[in-house]
């Protein structure tokens, strides 16, 4: 008796005997239905360690008087499990109830040794009682689990833990005969955790701490056990709980959460190999193209894991979950796989495979039309280049329609129609920058120069000296690799060059290294230099007309990737007031006029008066109409597709306090450091503030400011 546990020695053995999961063995629990009728289905207990589950299988075994087998999935193979069916069918006579059988954990069986157990359970061999820590919707397999119904049992109450703990004191053989008292049970019931079993161990480790009369207050319990027990199960139900905090810490760029998760996880016991696991799988899902080394990382650690071991492999753990925590996040990966996926699923035509993307292994094939048509990418770079939608039904990417770029070409190749000093210039990109219209229409004056935008700049600047007007159509972040050229090869002789700036600002599925968000700060600071920011298409075609006639001098119109919005006027002044306000004064420039004009609307509807103010012209900056709305509203907020770094709500504020105008609260809304992860255009603009959405909260934060 005294080798045997305290807390098997205090096992209920009836149902009045059993403490908690009132829910099923109350009045009118089922389990209760089960011992009025004799009957009960095969089912599967399902709750963290020390709840009950195993004793309520023992319980109903005893009290419907049924034979009653036990296997444990832990040291039990196919073997045992076919015995005991064996053993079970030689027991059942005419109508005789099934014989129970008891798995213990039976969330570690694998799936042959699950499907074992199908038969016997359909045909009414035995009546299968299974435990589990884990969600059996996840452990246990669907037709065995269909065939069971699942109880779910909780985790102990603080008076289902004071119930069984002055049981023990009274009843048990051992404890009563012992001078106990308890004034505190703090310490109990939080180190037990719920866990009836943790309890009456730990209750037996503190009054086994001493041989004389044992007070048990919270300073004592903590004392007796050294350390704080781990509250968290590597098997149960808080596994899930404790890594899912863990994973949406890390997928929301919190490393102290995901660090302070991981350390649980670990000193909980958990399989480093699991944690290392899930961490390859974030840096696929989370991460995904917005840091593509994340999964060469996650890769390296898991390898280190396996090879080291604990306890150093916590340390390349941690390296790993910051790494990962701190990364720019895109799931476009994930959710575009998703999204075929579904699509495939959905999609019971069974479309073929258009001709052209099917290969020809034989000579019938090749002359039916197999692969004829097929575009490799080497061959036309353009049209592989941040690509759109793909056409199902045809094979192809879908056409984007209208574009800025279109529009340029479109127009340009008009006036070289009646002008024949315009050259037409590009680096790599004829397609992409809406240079192969004027390419077909006048392939004498169009030179492509592959990826050398720097000397696209000098050849440019040398055409300009002989009395061409060259326009090089580039994309912003390429343009970049010209600026040497265009300060020493442009500017400082003041030639007559055009710059068409394509995919200015956000750009959407090119990708992070092809956002254009630089180059307001370094067009800017090229001399003499004049940057025009078109809002419509109806205001590209005018400027470039302007800049090709009437503006001496380099020019650079910058433009984004895609369409125009709702705003389809065409006002080419340095500035123009498009509505007049009284509150807050909002400049825009670029194809942020659209989301600034929203912003105005709905701020209208919440009774703010803004004044919106675009700009055509950003430099030579042109500030009056600006100065005299700030004047009255006192109040500046810039919405910029741009870096923070030199934007051009710190040269207006600058203008201001030249001005000596008194400027009460301002909001230059910008993309800050300027590098910009991959996603669309509209999610980034939501995730920068620079969306409708963002302009009205930051603009009615101004107010509230202001109004104190």
């Amino acid at each position: 008796m005294p080798n045997i546990p305290l807390a098997e020695r205090l096992r209920p053995r009836t149902i009045d005997e059993y403490i908690g999961q009132e829910h099923l063995v109350g009045k009118n629990g089922v389990f209760r239905k089960f011992f009025e009728t004799g009957n009960v289905p095969s089912f599967i207990l399902w709750g963290p360690p020390g709840v009950g589950k195993t004793t309520l299988a023992k319980i109903v075994a005893t009290q419907l008087e049924r034979p009653f087998f036990t296997l444990s999935a832990v040291t039990s193979g196919v073997k045992d499990v076919r015995e005991v069916i064996e053993s079970a069918r030689k027991q059942r006579f005419f109508d005789q109830k099934a014989p129970l059988l008891f798995i213990d954990e039976i969330h570690r069986f694998n799936k042959s040794q699950q499907d074992s157990l199908l038969g016997a359970v359909e045909q009414g061999v035995f009546t299968l009682i299974g435990a589990t820590t884990e969600n059996p919707s996840f452990e246990v397999i669907s037709p065995l689990l269909s065939r069971c119904q699942v109880y779910i049992l909780k985790s102990l109450e603080d008076k289902d833990l004071q119930t069984l703990l002055d049981r023990a004191l009274t009843t048990d053989t051992e404890l009563k005969e012992r001078d106990i008292e308890v004034t505190e049970t703090g310490a109990l019931f939080r180190f037990s955790g719920g866990d009836a079993r943790k309890l009456l161990n730990i209750l037996e480790i503190v009054v086994g701490a001493t041989d004389g009369k044992v007070t048990i207050t919270d300073r004592y319990v903590t004392d007796c056990l050294q350390q704080n027990i781990a509250l968290y199960d590597k098997n149960g139900e808080q596994h899930y709980d404790v890594i899912s905090a863990f994973i949406k810490s890390v997928r929301g760029s919190d490393p102290n959460a995901a660090i302070y998760y991981l350390a649980r996880m670990l000193a909980g016991g958990e399989e480093p190999r699991f944690l290392a696991r899930r961490l390859v799988i974030l840096a696929s899902e989370d991460i995904g193209l917005a840091n593509p080394n994340a999964l060469l990382l996650a890769n390296a650690c898991f390898d280190t894991v396996h090879k080291i071991g604990m306890p150093e492999a916590r340390i390349t753990l941690a390296e790993t979950t910051i790494y990962l925590a701190t990364s720019p996040k895109s799931n476009s990966a994930y959710m575009a796989i998703n999204k075929a996926m579904s699509l495939v699923e959905r999609d019971t035509t069974n479309r073929p495979v258009p001709l052209h993307l099917r290969n020809a292994p034989t000579r019938l094939m090749d002359k039916a039309g197999y692969g004829k048509g097929y575009k490799y990418a080497e061959e036309h770079p353009e049209k592989f280049h941040g690509v759109g939608r793909f056409d199902i039904e045809a094979g192809e990417l879908h056409d984007s329609g209208d574009c800025f770029s279109a529009k340029m070409g479109e127009s340009l190749s008009r006036l070289a129609d009646n002008d024949g000093r315009i050259i037409g210039i590009t680096a790599a990109m004829s397609s992409g920058t809406g240079m192969d219209v004027f390419s077909a229409a006048h392939p004498d004056r169009f030179f492509d120069v592959g990826i050398a935008e720097g000397h696209a700049v000098s050849m440019a600047g040398g055409m300009a000296k002989q009395g061409m007007v060259p326009v090089f159509a580039v994309y912003s972040s390429f343009l970049q690799r010209g600026y040497d050229m265009l300060i020493h090869d442009v500017a400082l002789q003041n030639l007559h060059v055009v710059f068409c700036v394509d995919r200015a600002g956000l750009v959407g599925s090119d990708g992070e290294t092809h956002h254009g968000v630089f180059d307001v700060s370094y067009l800017s600071s090229v001399p003499d230099m004049t940057v025009l920011c078109p809002a419509s298409y109806a205001e590209l075609e005018t400027m470039l007309r302007a800049a090709i006639y009437d503006i001496n001098g380099s020019v650079a119109i910058r433009y984004p990737r895609g369409g125009e919005g709702k705003y389809t006027a065409c006002n080419t002044a340095p500035e123009t007031l498009l509505r007049e306000g009284r509150d807050v004064t909002l400049v825009c420039y670029g194809i942020m006029t659209n989301e600034v004009l929203d912003a105005a609307e709905r701020l209208a509807a919440e009774g703010t008066s803004a004044e919106v103010i675009k700009l055509s012209m950003i430099k030579p900056p042109d500030f009056d109409l600006v100065m005299r709305s700030l004047r009255k509203t006192g109040k500046l907020l810039i919405s910029e597709d741009v870096c923070e770094a030199g934007c051009v709500g710190s040269r207006i504020l600058e203008e201001a306090a030249i001005n000596e105008i008194h400027v009460r609260a301002a909001k230059l809304l910008n993309l800050g450091e300027g590098i910009v992860p991959h996603g669309t255009v509209a999610e980034l603009l939501h995730d920068f503030g620079l969306d409708a959405d963002g302009i009205v909260s930051a603009a009615m934060e101004m107010m509230d400011k202001d109004m104190k």
